[in-house]
């Protein structure tokens, strides 16, 4: 299409380069992160990423107040706060509204089988298993406080 490409920035425009066409070419930065890293580093990385996914579906699967959607794949852990006396869906999406301006911790969403859900990805170094814990802990909060706010079924 005529307006990828843009012709009057003198900026350097990797975009040429890439797939996206728009975007600054993302192999570049792999290349890099990977020299810096190495092979044996990205694999301490990726081990410990699957060990924090694994710690936080052992919470959200030992909560009483929160439901694992699906079986986790990879680094990704789908879930949703329960509740029997308000629309689950509502609930949810409220809830990573709440959490997303609240700007402690950024979450995706999905819809799995009609239902809501929020979606937790493992990509960040810096993420702990004392982070996941308050991440938990805000999410059931936050859940508790839309409850009694949202009309009831």
């Amino acid at each position: 299409a005529h307006y990828l490409f843009q012709s009057e920035d003198r900026t350097n425009d990797l975009g040429h380069y890439s797939l996206q066409c728009g975007r600054r070419n993302d192999a570049l930065k792999l290349f890099l992160a990977w020299r810096q890293k190495g092979d044996e580093g990205w694999s301490k990385l990726i081990d410990a990423y699957m060990e924090l996914a694994d710690y936080v579906e052992s919470k959200v699967s030992s909560h009483a107040r929160l439901e694992l959607v699906s079986p986790r794949e990879w680094t990704n852990i789908c879930f949703r706060y329960t509740s029997e006396i308000i629309d689950q869906n509502a609930l949810n999406k409220e809830l990573r509204k709440r959490l997303m301006q609240n700007g402690n911790f950024m979450v995706s969403k999905a819809m799995i089988d009609g239902m809501y859900i929020i979606r937790l990805v493992i990509s960040n170094p810096e993420i702990t298993t004392s982070s996941l814990d308050n991440f938990i802990e805000e999410v059931v909060r936050i859940g508790d406080e839309i409850e009694k706010e949202l009309p009831h079924k």
